[in-house]
Parts: C-alpha cells; sequence; structure tokens
C-alpha cells in the first residue's frame, strides 16, 4: 500500500471552509489556502450564485471533509485588506452614519431601530439594517442618507426580523453561552409553541424565549428526537391506576422515563411509564 498516495489523496480531497455571513444569510463557503489566516469580523468578496457579493467572516476556517459532495460557494478575495486603524475608522464612520438615520428617521416621524451599518470593501455600497412593526415609506430618507454621505456610495436599507437581529448583534443566552443562531450560525426556519409541549417543558416565556423575545432557537435541535421519545408515554391529565390506587398524571420526564403521578388520597410519585395502567 503506498501511504504516501492515500495521503497525497486525503489532502486533495480536504476541503477548507469558513462561515461568511452575507447580509443576514449565513453561508459555508470554501477557501484556498492564501485564505486560512481569514479571522471573525474580517471582509471579503465571494462568488455567490454565479455573482461576487460583499462578506463578513463569522467563524475560524475549519475542515470541511464531510461534505464532500457538495458544492459551496468560495472567497475570491479580500485583497482590499484594511489595517487596524483603517478598520477603527471605518466603524466610526458606520457609527455615526447610523446615528444620523436615526435622528432623520425620527424627523420623519418613521418608526423604525437601525441595528447595524455595513459598508462593502471598496465602500462602493453601505447597506443599513433596521427593524420595524410594519413596512416603511422610507424614501426621503434615503435622499436625506445620499446627502450625507456627498458620494456615489449606493446606500441599501434592509428591514430585518428579530431574529436576524440577534445574528447581526450576538449576545449570550440565559445558558450562559453566546446565542445558537450566532455561534452556530443558522436560524431554524421555524420555531413553534408544540416544540414546548413535545418536550413537556414549563410555558414560561422567562425559560423558553431568547434574548431576540422569540422562542429559543435551541427548542429545534431535539424536537424529533423527543417526539420518537414520547411515543408510549400517557398524556399529562389521563387518569391510572397503580397498585389498586387512582391518579392522575402530572407530568412526563422523557429522559427518565417516569411519569409523575398525583394520587387520589394525596402525595405524588414518581414511576417509570411501565409501572402504571390507565385506567378504563
Amino acid at each position: 500500500m503506498n501511504t504516501d498516495n492515500n495521503h497525497n489523496e486525503s489532502k486533495k480531497n480536504n476541503k477548507i471552509c469558513i462561515k461568511v455571513r452575507v447580509k443576514t444569510k449565513i453561508y459555508t463557503c470554501m477557501i484556498s489556502d492564501k485564505f486560512t489566516n481569514l479571522k471573525h469580523g474580517d471582509r471579503v468578496i465571494l462568488s455567490l450564485n454565479g455573482e461576487q457579493e460583499y462578506g463578513t467572516v463569522a467563524s475560524s476556517p475549519f475542515n470541511c471533509t464531510h461534505f464532500q459532495d457538495k458544492d459551496f460557494p468560495f472567497i475570491l478575495n479580500n485583497t482590499f485588506f484594511l489595517s487596524e486603524k483603517e478598520k477603527e475608522l471605518l466603524e466610526e464612520k458606520e457609527t455615526s452614519i447610523m446615528k444620523y438615520c436615526t435622528e432623520r428617521a425620527k424627523h420623519y416621524k418613521l418608526d423604525m431601530e437601525f441595528i447595524k451599518a455595513e459598508y462593502a470593501l471598496d465602500k462602493s455600497k453601505i447597506v443599513l439594517y433596521f427593524t420595524a412593526e410594519k413596512r416603511i415609506d422610507f424614501r426621503e430618507l434615503v435622499k436625506d442618507i445620499n446627502n450625507y454621505l456627498k458620494t456615489k456610495t449606493r446606500v441599501e436599507l434592509w428591514q430585518i426580523s428579530a431574529r436576524e437581529k440577534a445574528v447581526l448583534i450576538g449576545g449570550i443566552g440565559i445558558c450562559g453561552l453566546e446565542i445558537c443562531c450566532r455561534k452556530l450560525c443558522q436560524i431554524p426556519d421555524t420555531v413553534s409553541i408544540r416544540t414546548v409541549k413535545d418536550q413537556h417543558l414549563e410555558i414560561n416565556p422567562l425559560k423558553i424565549t431568547g434574548i431576540c423575545g422569540k422562542l429559543m432557537c435551541c427548542l429545534t435541535y431535539e424536537h424529533q428526537q423527543y417526539v420518537e421519545m414520547s411515543k408510549g408515554f400517557p398524556k399529562v391529565g389521563k387518569r391510572v391506576i397503580i397498585n389498586d390506587k387512582t391518579g392522575i398524571i402530572k407530568s412526563c420526564n422523557i429522559l427518565k422515563g417516569t411519569v409523575t403521578v398525583e394520587v387520589e388520597e394525596g402525595g405524588t410519585m414518581e414511576l417509570e411509564k411501565d409501572l402504571i395502567k390507565l385506567e378504563e
């Protein structure tokens, strides 16, 4: 067996990838060896759906050999390299534009909150992200922003959701870790109250709501497993018989395989689900 050939073949098949945020979407992108020094927050140009897009790096480079058959967008370059001083100046300019936009929105009595401003690498455009309860007519505001910039920079205003806001600004969840949408670089399609009920969790807004004000993303990660494990468990509220005593199911612990029963004579009992019998 030629180990050198095997090693070379493995190296050839190995892909180095990185997470890149384009506006409010996160993409896994392939990079060449010269981009392995990219770090979180760097701005890059990538090829996406046949077009060039500007993005912001959202992770460190990582191996993705388990995605060999998948075609990724790829990083074209980061030739518009910014020194630390240039980054500070750019961020100051973005902050200044945010402040100006907030003031002008108040002037026009527009019910909108500006979240973030991002320049393209070559400063050919700037994207301003905002949240609002309804659609906003910001045509006059855009005219003011163009006059304020006094350049040919294209101005784009993007209305985003509460979850997308969390992706942009980040934060710490009640678990003490960085919020999932930011750390894992993905937002679930939907998170419904059904996921809470299927996992037999207490419907307490303080415990099931994320910093975005919506149901926590992590509720979806184990939902299907809970649905499968719940099969065979009696429903809460069902009357059961235990050792000739009658009781009512108060709660179920899916992971332990137990149910808590409130006995009519008083008190509660936690038993394995196979030890109880439903009342006919």
